[in-house]
């Protein structure tokens, strides 16, 4: 990605950059049965372009779309069974006279079902995980923050609402405000995913000491280490480092770190045909 020495033209460029990012999106939504994994390739995108690691959109989007092809468009037929089920479920409310409750308990599930949406392509761009996993772990990260995951949606519908309002500008006003949601969830989605894997000491914080990861929740000026390139990787991985870790004696800690481990690369596993996963891949 081209930079230049001026900050306002930087900024312009990086704009630019993101609607291009939300045009292509566009583009490879349009079969419908390809919007998982659309999404989830915008996504890896964005958060890499976010953390300026970028050397593109199309190369890291369409590797992203083609490693999760076959996930993310089982969960785009799931997510659509799903939320076909409960638009008839509505159509059955609007027909009849349902009680309060009734309504509630659908919209609870509505709701649900939306915020699973939210977070499943992103979580699948993250890590590398089963359909099961993603699931699960898009259910716990939505509920664990659930205003940041209920402000998202708000932000996703709201080019929508304004472009009906405004047909004639709507292709415009949906440009500006998805370039705009997008800044804004993928600047989430970092922050959220860097917490997760400090929690689970995976990646980058896998050999991190305890006063390590307190340093991290300080003021950046107050940090004594700068939090490092993340990479992707397997809940399993997550699973297994929390166990070794909480039987693992104190001996075992390294001694006076003054940052976090180093290349994260080095600490990635080998994939099973004996390959190691691509080193720009978070």
């Amino acid at each position: 990605m081209q930079k230049y020495n001026s900050p306002l033209l930087n900024a312009v460029d990086d704009i630019v950059d993101y609607m291009l990012l939300n045009l292509l999106t566009l583009v490879c939504c349009l079969p419908v049965f390809t919007i998982g994994a659309a999404m989830t390739a915008r996504t890896f995108t964005a958060m890499k372009m976010l953390r300026g690691q970028s050397e593109g959109i199309k190369k890291p989007f369409f590797r992203s779309f083609k490693q999760n092809f076959k996930q993310a468009t089982i969960l785009t037929f799931l997510m659509f069974a799903m939320l076909a089920f409960l638009l008839y479920d509505w159509y059955l409310v609007g027909q009849e006279q349902a009680s309060l409750a009734t309504k509630a308990l659908l919209f609870g599930a509505t709701m649900f079902v939306l915020m699973i949406s939210w977070m499943v392509f992103p979580f699948l761009s993250r890590y590398t995980v089963t359909i099961g996993e993603a699931l699960k772990g898009a259910f716990v990260m939505s509920f664990t923050h659930l205003f940041h995951s209920l402000f998202g949606l708000v932000i996703i519908i709201a080019p929508i609402l304004f472009g009906v309002w405004h047909m004639y500008w709507a292709w415009l006003i949906w440009l500006a405000l998805t370039t705009a949601t997008l800044i804004i969830n993928t600047t989430f989605f970092i922050k959220a995913f860097d917490k997760f894997e400090q929690e689970q000491r995976i990646g980058p914080y896998e050999n991190a000491t305890d006063e390590e990861l307190a340093a991290l929740g300080k003021p950046k000026k107050e940090r004594k280490a700068k939090t490092p390139e993340v990479h992707k990787h397997t809940l399993a991985e997550a699973a297994a480092l929390v166990h070794s870790a909480d039987d693992g004696d104190e001996d075992d800690v390294p001694e006076e770190e003054d940052s976090l481990p180093g290349d994260p690369a080095d600490e990635i596993p080998a994939s099973e045909d004996g390959d190691v996963a691509p080193s720009d891949e978070f």
